[in-house]
């Protein structure tokens, strides 16, 4: 099968064209430290992120749009950093 011979070509972005993850992370990391002084630790932030019966919201329901804005205004900052996974932009010149 010839990958070039499709006319759609739909991509999740993260883990398939960059790594955003550990960003994200980092960004609500660094929001639930300064808005609650909680320290938010990967395997806690996977178990609430990755879940399909809670959620960050549903968890520090108070403050959960404080938190959100400041990690997003975080992430905003830091999307400059990304860099898309390694063989992404040859698949992608392949397909252009």
């Amino acid at each position: 099968m010839n990958i070039l011979n499709f006319s759609a070509y739909v991509f999740d972005l993260d883990g398939v064209i960059i790594d955003s993850e550990h960003i994200h992370y980092n960004c609500y990391k660094k929001a639930f430290h300064d808005i609650l002084n909680y320290n938010l630790n990967w395997e806690e932030y996977c178990r609430i992120h990755h879940s399909i019966d809670t959620s960050f919201e549903k968890i520090f329901t108070k403050d959960f749009s404080k938190i959100y804005s400041y990690k997003k205004n975080i992430y905003n900052n830091e999307i400059n950093n990304l860099k898309l996974l390694k063989g992404f932009e040859s698949f992608f010149n392949k397909l252009i």
